[in-house]
């Protein structure tokens, strides 16, 4: 499920006014619009690619203890306690230094992507349109807003585009400030990608669907083991047996 709001270090990293929000943030870099479309991946760095992960994890709703656990890397089984059948315990909570070091690094991340001129202009939430001084121009906003590659044209001249159109004063004043001066709602490229709010993932989960059906029957499974789960761990049941019923 998307997160509702960014934490604090998070939306300063953005530089903007009025940021796009995790889920329209998820739906456009969990799965990109288009191959290649704003060319993330391309040549990162390995601290930059572990950022990424990281961000992508919490994009996707995963819990910060969770995340944090992982960035520990594995337990030292010499030192970890066991309960009294010897099974080890869950590792100590999150610090509060661990959580500052994990929302910096996503903040770091966000960083890198608003220096993706087609992420950047998608992420400041303007009407592009009067940057556009030629026809290319003009292919190359109108691609931006629809999710679509720039396929009609060449490679360079697509590139070429893209650059005027990030530099151009009007576009340029604007990442500068942090302020839109002619905002639209941004497209939300993968619509669907990760649930929206809590309600609709509850309510997917009581349909009774295939997925959902596997995945309570998982949560069973885990809570045999409820004793040794972290306190934040959450695995709700829920009837499904009307649905199924009235379906």
């Amino acid at each position: 499920m998307a997160r509702q709001e960014w934490p604090k270090v998070l939306r300063e990293a953005w530089q903007l006014n009025d940021p796009p929000i995790p889920y329209e943030v998820a739906a456009a870099v969990l799965k990109e619009p288009a191959n290649h479309f704003f060319k993330s991946g391309i040549r990162l760095a390995p601290e930059m690619q572990h950022n990424r992960s990281v961000f992508y994890w919490w994009l996707a709703g995963m819990h910060e203890e969770a995340i944090i656990r992982v960035m520990r890397g594995r337990p030292n089984r010499g030192k970890q306690k066991k309960d009294e059948r010897g099974r080890y315990l869950p590792q100590p909570r999150a610090s509060e230094n661990e959580k500052v070091s994990l929302h910096e690094t996503m903040a770091a991340y966000i960083r890198h992507i608003m220096g993706i001129p087609k992420f950047a202009m998608w992420a400041l939430g303007t009407n592009i349109l009067p940057a556009c001084t030629d026809r290319k121009m003009a292919q190359v906003a109108a691609d931006i807003m629809l999710g679509k590659s720039s396929a009609e044209l060449p490679v360079q001249e697509s590139k070429r585009a893209v650059k005027k159109l990030v530099t151009h004063p009007y576009i340029r004043t604007q990442l500068k400030t942090g302020q839109a001066l002619h905002p639209i709602s941004r497209t939300i490229y993968t619509p669907g990608i990760i649930w929206p709010t809590q309600e609709e993932k509850d309510d997917w989960e009581r349909e009774g669907s295939i997925g959902a059906q596997n995945i309570q029957q998982h949560r069973r499974i885990l809570l045999k083991r409820a004793k040794i789960h972290p306190p934040w761990l959450q695995l709700p049941l829920y009837d499904t047996s009307n649905r199924k019923a009235n379906g």
